[in-house]
């Protein structure tokens, strides 16, 4: 049930904001910047009014067509979840113009804590898979509430006397996003959720729930390490400016080879001792997981350094490169899976099939960066 309700946000989400909360940190004014605050915020809200009408309207016949009867009693929650996971975004790329690392780091713990205690202590008493979606929302809305808290002086200053045909100036200036990042997104979203999808349509149940663990609880800490480090990157570069792609290419270098270094021997590690480690810690019968994080980890190197690279695009404004690199690795997912099943693959051949064409699909994105980048500079 969670994994539906989070499943949704997630692909309803890139709509919130249109993408502009990644342009937050580009302007050299920060009068600019807070336009676009403004102007995320403002299309946020509008589009959870839509959302919420939309539900209310058609939002059981929508869900019933595509069989998510189960999401039925939540379907209000669903653009509260959206409004709150769009504004955290939001506020973190503030965050990170402003380079408040140690902020955003804080308040990634407080949104932590806050989700999983409400959603421990729902569990326990007895509310169920409700519990779990009103611990998401609490989570991501307590981390809005702790970047509000901290930066309310600086936005309430940079936003006063605000002049809406400075909200329009930064809207067109930087509608590349919404153009181009917000299907890219999408895309993303799908790609992300694909190998779920697809294990469920081969295979059976269990197998799913074994891959959901391996996803969620073995791999996702890398993947939150390799956004973190992103975040960092782009505001560096963005400092930078594409002026100087020379230097951009410096540290771009000097990034991945750092991420590559660190993530090489975690690799190794997880490659040869992650299925008695799964079963240590969550007992025999979750072996299975194991078994896939090994083979998922023969992607985790390039997948761990495109994770914080891949933001030199946004750097660049390469939009319809970001597009077709989150389509192929979309089309190659299924690629995978299907080949696998064709061939009666058992699941972990095609687990194995995935994490290696996934890693392939790194390593060309990786090299299609640099090739970005020197492009630039010539």
């Amino acid at each position: 049930m969670f994994a539906l309700y989070s499943s949704t946000v997630l692909v309803l989400a890139p709509l919130a904001t249109l993408r502009y909360h990644i342009a937050i940190p580009l302007p050299r004014s920060e009068r600019s910047a807070a336009a676009l605050l403004i102007l995320c915020g403002a299309i946020a809200l509008g589009y959870t009014f839509f959302l919420a009408a939309a539900m209310l309207i058609a939002g059981e016949a929508i869900f019933r067509s595509f069989s998510l009867d189960s999401l039925i009693p939540y379907l209000l929650l669903i653009p509260f979840g959206v409004l709150a996971a769009s504004l955290f975004e939001t506020m973190t790329m503030w965050a990170t113009r402003q380079r408040a690392f140690k902020m955003i780091a804080s308040t990634q713990v407080v949104q932590s804590f806050v989700g999983e205690v409400l959603k421990v202590g729902l569990g326990l008493a007895g509310i169920g898979s409700a519990g779990l979606i009103v611990g998401h929302l609490f989570g991501h809305s307590s981390g809005v509430a702790n970047y509000s808290l901290h930066s309310a002086w600086r936005i309430h200053t940079a936003v006063r006397g605000m002049p809406l045909r400075l909200i329009k100036i930064v809207a067109v200036r930087f509608r590349g996003f919404p153009l181009t990042r917000t299907p890219g997104q999408i895309l993303l979203a799908l790609a992300t959720q694909a190998p779920l999808f697809l294990v469920a349509a081969n295979y059976d149940v269990s197998v799913t729930g074994q891959m959901s663990i391996a996803m969620l609880a073995f791999m996702a800490p890398f993947a939150l390490i390799g956004q973190a480090a992103g975040r960092a990157y782009f505001a560096e570069i963005s400092v930078i400016g594409t002026a100087r792609p020379n230097l951009i290419k410096r540290e771009l270098r000097k990034v991945t080879w750092m991420l590559a270094l660190f993530a090489a021997p975690i690799a190794v590690i997880l490659f040869f001792f992650s299925e008695p480690a799964a079963s240590f810690l969550l007992g025999q019968r979750w072996a299975q997981a194991g078994r896939f994080v090994s083979m998922l980890s023969l992607a985790l190197v390039p997948q761990f350094v495109s994770a914080t690279v891949i933001r030199t695009l946004d750097l660049l404004e390469a939009h319809a490169l970001v597009i077709c690199l989150h389509a192929t690795r979309l089309l190659a997912i299924i690629a995978a899976f299907s080949s696998a099943a064709a061939f009666g693959a058992s699941p972990e051949q095609a687990i194995l099939t995935f994490s290696l064409v996934l890693g392939g699909h790194y390593i060309i994105q990786n090299l299609l960066i640099h090739l970005a980048l020197n492009r630039q500079e010539r």
